[in-house]
């Protein structure tokens, strides 16, 4: 990953006389990462509304239920995902890791269950959508 780092070297004295340098990389680089949340969750948002549209089953009302559907989607995988990701794993073993598809499937038809405005039909719709949006979350780890 390449990680960007723009500011310039300030060597100036203070009235006190203190050297004041480096200042800013912190936080231009926390911006630069704040840019890139912003970018992969407007991407994730905007391949949601592109799985409704191609997968039958599944249903976006609008682009603020995808922006929505695309940040709870982010929390259930930082924070839900490895707790069930542990907890299947002798499923997960057992099946050569193709568990986990299952189990993202699962978790893509359980956002649906309590966000209105967005619906899955059921648990293969759930399963090509969670795939689709795989890739594409995929795609812009290798790229952002």
């Amino acid at each position: 990953m390449i990680h960007v780092f723009v500011a310039q070297e300030k060597n100036t004295k203070s009235a006190a006389g203190n050297k004041q340098g480096n200042v800013g990389f912190e936080k231009i680089y926390y911006h630069v990462s704040m840019i890139k949340v912003l970018i992969r969750v407007c991407a994730i948002a905007a391949a949601l509304l592109l799985i409704a549209r191609f997968v039958p089953g599944i249903a976006i009302e609008n682009f603020y239920i995808a922006l929505i559907v695309a940040v709870l989607w982010g929390i259930l995988g930082v924070t839900i995902r490895p707790i069930l990701g542990i907890l299947a794993l002798p499923i997960n073993l057992l099946t050569l890791g193709l568990f986990s598809f299952v189990l993202n499937a699962l978790l893509f038809w359980f956002l649906s269950t309590f966000i209105a405005g967005f619906y899955v039909s059921g648990f293969i719709p759930a399963l090509e959508g969670s795939l689709m949006l795989s890739l594409v979350a995929w795609i812009l780890h290798i790229f952002f």
